[in-house]
């Protein structure tokens, strides 16, 4: 048996409450904090700029990493 799809569908005048229904508890609002934002925006930027670092470190300008090598003859 399947549904219509009427009938999973809400009310048109069945809305959330956009504010909260008691009004003694107040609301609280986050205030900005510019010292936080910068400081996690500087340690995103040095999370990158080490990520990018070990990219061009190890993995750039190798043309194939499972290059065969011709074996060391010890002596």
């Amino acid at each position: 048996m399947t549904r219509r799809s009427s009938a999973t569908k809400q009310a048109p005048k069945a809305k959330q409450p956009s504010a909260p229904d008691k009004p003694d508890e107040p609301l609280i609002r986050l205030k900005p904090r510019r010292g936080l934002f910068f400081t996690l925006l500087g340690v995103f930027i040095l999370w990158i700029a080490f990520l990018l670092t070990l990219y061009f470190t190890t993995v750039y300008h190798k043309t194939d990493v499972h290059e065969q090598r011709p074996p060391v003859v010890s002596p």
